[in-house]
């Protein structure tokens, strides 16, 4: 049995990139031609602790990102408003920034895009790199999502 505290479920999750939402990533998960706008979303108060990451990964690599878009909104709410989106094919979220709430939500409505196994390959090895209690945090996901942050 997992065991894990409520403090390193909120603290663990609240860095959990879930979740490329459009459907048509794991179907088309290949680098642009030309450099793109990447809508980010969250939903945890994650960018505290990733945002200056994200921002030198688009200044190390112009020639795939031209602009990030950071957005913040409340956890309740993202889930059906991304379900409307996909249901209008009109999504333009691509990364959620999320706890276990959201995370939740979106599992029960299969809104996350499975990264796992299928895109493997472009990751490091999730088990060699976690610490023991941030790879319990990814059973969490079930395979929709990576762990970003995690903190006891």
């Amino acid at each position: 049995m997992i065991k894990i505290t409520r403090r390193q479920a909120v603290g663990g999750l609240a860095g959990m990139a879930a979740l490329p939402v459009a459907r048509a990533f794991a179907q088309t998960a290949k680098l642009p031609t030309a450099p793109v706008t990447i809508n980010i979303v969250d939903v945890a108060g994650n960018l505290a602790l990733t945002q200056k990451a994200i921002e030198n990964y688009k200044t190390a690599k112009p020639e795939l990102i031209s602009n990030i878009v950071f957005t913040k909104a409340p956890a309740p709410e993202l889930p059906g408003k991304i379900k409307a989106q996909q249901a209008a094919n009109r999504v333009d979220i691509d990364i959620v920034l999320t706890g276990t709430d959201a995370l939740s939500a979106g599992l029960e409505m299969d809104l996350w895009v499975k990264l796992l196994p299928d895109d493997s390959g472009a990751l490091p090895k999730l088990a060699d790199i976690y610490q023991e209690p941030a790879a319990r945090m990814q059973t969490l996901a079930k395979d929709h999502g990576v762990v970003v942050t995690y903190y006891p």
